[in-house]
């Protein structure tokens, strides 16, 4: 799976600060238009407080984004898929699709994206 660009990585926090930063609370028509717009998205949010990331100097991108907030850390990397099979429905060959399609409500994430405490 190829990693995000900067300018992708800028894109993904510019959507969680508007619509799943910690503590907002969306006016009822902005969640109206972000459900016309993407039918799954979450009611409230994901409430989203850091976003960590990982960038690669090789490869010049970022290649870990974790999302902590509420109780909850989910991470998304390139290598996810590395010591388990990829499902053989899985869609995404990049983390900036995987990531929005995520905060869009497209994709479900399943437990091993959740990180477990230590």
């Amino acid at each position: 799976m190829k990693g995000l660009s900067l300018e992708q990585f800028k894109e993904v926090v510019e959507f969680v600060q508007k619509y799943h930063s910690f503590g907002i609370l969306l006016p009822d028509v902005v969640r109206k238009k972000l459900k016309e717009k993407y039918p799954n998205f979450p009611e409230y949010g994901y409430t989203i407080k850091y976003i960590d990331s990982c960038y690669d100097s090789r490869f010049r991108n970022i290649w870990n984004v974790t999302f902590r907030g509420l109780g909850k850390t989910i991470n998304f990397s390139v290598n996810h898929f590395v010591l388990k099979e990829t499902p053989k429905d899985w869609k995404y060959d990049n983390l900036f699709d995987l990531i929005m399609d995520y905060l869009k409500g497209d994709f479900v994430l399943t437990e091993d994206f959740y990180v477990k405490d230590k």
